[in-house]
């Protein structure tokens, strides 16, 4: 089943092994004249689907389905929107304010090409790119900074760019990579 069920075809089909013929087609159109959309209702199918698979040769399958969107998906407009909003925001400063950016540059421990990158969470970050990589990979440099700081760095050494984020490890790179080390 997909990660993330968008379309009324994908949760009626995939997630409820119903086709989505004319009759659902027309249910939801009822439902959207009340505010729903089609990702809420989505949502919601996703949701109750345990409930809904056991009652989806049952007579009374758009009744309960009606209940379940009902409870799940909220139409445009209501109150309850403001304050899941309110929330969102909320906790989107509090995790920005609680965690800082890095930059960092990391290369193989023979040599070889340089990573420049950006994450939030540089141990995991040096896993993951460590799984693709046939080197022990080391980091060079980690200092606090933002996606637009990285970007101008790559902009820098544009003419030293391998692939992506890997540049060749060229005198200026490495002269870079020593001054910043010494400002941190």
């Amino acid at each position: 089943m997909p990660y993330r069920i968008t379309t009324y075809e994908q949760a009626f089909e995939e997630v409820l092994s119903l086709r989505y013929d004319e009759k659902m087609q027309a249910f939801m159109a009822r439902m959207e004249t009340y505010g729903h959309t089609e990702h809420s209702i989505c949502f919601a199918i996703w949701k109750a689907q345990d409930k809904l698979l056991k009652f989806r040769q049952d007579t009374r399958f758009l009744s309960i389905l009606e209940n379940e969107i009902k409870k799940w998906s909220w139409p445009k407009g209501d109150p309850r929107w403001d304050k899941y909003y309110e929330k969102k925001a909320e906790s989107n400063k509090m995790r920005g304010a609680a965690r800082g950016g890095y930059i960092y540059f990391v290369q193989g421990k023979s040599g070889g090409a340089i990573k420049i990158g950006y994450t939030e969470f540089p141990e995991a970050q040096l896993q993951l790119l460590q799984t693709g990589y046939p080197d022990i990979l080391t980091v060079l440099l980690l200092m606090s900074g933002s996606r637009g700081d990285k970007d101008k760095i790559l902009e820098r050494f544009a003419s030293s760019r391998l692939n992506g984020e890997w540049f060749k490890p060229d005198a200026r790179l490495l002269e870079e990579i020593k001054e910043l080390s010494t400002k941190t």
